[in-house]
């Protein structure tokens, strides 16, 4: 059931959008510059992905309010009085969050990778779980012959499944740097150890070494380093990274406190595109102290939308959701940067 006030509040709020677009900040003016990257240039129409790109932030508070808005009014059985406009006995309504992956529904992908995305391919086996959608494939696959294809993939738990997918894909002069310092002894199959660096590293907020156990010192410490560090450290040893291609996230719940810091940071070599597991039944610092006594506290729809305008704001472009059949508080995300590369 959609409520006339409801109703009556969208249509203020798109009233709103059409200002907003009016007065759209310079962030997302067309770039001055057009974008080197080789698949951006044979897949984008970069004037229309940016009028694309204005519209979507534009509408972006509109679709939450109107998803919380059904969540909490059509979904939360409110008993509707239409004389007095409200719900009876109710005088404030706390929004309710929409359940499963409708929570993802606002995330509405831009058909931008070639026409309707007909660029968009897939690595890995499509009906199996991990594999993830690519921009520009084939364009990857062949620039990699002249210079190899650079690739980040954050989280492994040793599997390689990811890693075997890039180089069938895009050939054995592709690069591959897996990062993930809670693997003791690292088991990189034979067949792709040529293109395989494991880094027992985490890429975290601050560059520090955390003891695995607080309460057992001798258990040993893990490395964490933040983004620039980490390319820091890899050019010094004689990688040469400038910045990946494509990064994968598969960092268990992490990946949101993560992505966000990573986009705030002013960093210039930021991935060409991520392939990142979204999920929302994560704990922030503050909801894990207090989980046990008081219960878990799940990401909102509004805290989603923030992380979207993030990654706006630095020239990434939604260009895929798939959500997750195993799991319904996730979602996997394809982001492809189109200005500033």
């Amino acid at each position: 059931m959609v409520l006339e006030a409801s109703t009556r509040a969208r249509a203020h709020a798109r009233s709103r959008t059409a200002l907003l677009r009016a007065a759209m900040p310079a962030l997302l003016e067309p770039p001055s510059h057009a974008c080197r990257d080789a698949v951006v240039r044979r897949h984008v129409d970069q004037a229309a992905a940016s009028a694309l790109a204005t519209s979507w932030l534009a509408d972006l508070s509109e679709r939450v309010s109107s998803l919380l808005d059904d969540a909490t009014y059509a979904d939360g059985g409110c008993d509707y009085d239409r004389a007095q406009r409200r719900c009876r006995n109710r005088r404030n309504v706390e929004a309710v969050q929409p359940a499963g992956h409708r929570r993802f529904s606002f995330l509405t992908p831009l058909p931008i990778c070639g026409r309707n995305n007909s660029a968009l391919g897939v690595l890995g086996h499509p009906d199996l779980d991990g594999h993830k959608l690519v921009c520009g494939l084939a364009t990857l696959a062949k620039a990699s012959r002249r210079r190899p294809a650079v690739v980040f993939s954050l989280g492994s738990n040793n599997n390689f499944v990811f890693e075997q997918a890039v180089v069938r894909r895009l050939g054995r002069n592709a690069s591959v740097h897996t990062f993930d310092c809670t693997v003791d002894t690292p088991r990189v199959p034979p067949e792709i150890r040529r293109n395989v660096v494991f880094h027992q590293t985490c890429i975290g907020e601050r560059d520090e070494d955390v003891p695995v156990d607080a309460q057992a010192p001798a258990r040993g410490r893990r490395a964490f380093r933040t983004w620039a560090a980490v390319l820091r450290e890899l050019q010094a040893a004689g990688h040469a990274v400038d910045r990946p291609d494509l990064m994968k996230v598969d960092i268990e719940g992490h990946e949101r406190s993560w992505l966000w810091r990573l986009l705030a940071a002013p960093s210039r070599r930021l991935p060409r595109q991520i392939l990142i597991e979204l999920h929302y039944n994560t704990l922030t610092e503050v909801a894990r102290t207090y989980a046990a006594s008081y219960g878990r506290r799940l990401v909102s729809a509004g805290e989603l939308a923030m992380l979207a305008q993030l990654w706006h704001t630095r020239g990434y472009r939604l260009i895929a959701r798939e959500d997750n059949p195993q799991g319904r508080m996730a979602t996997e995300l394809t982001l492809l940067l189109v200005e500033g590369c």
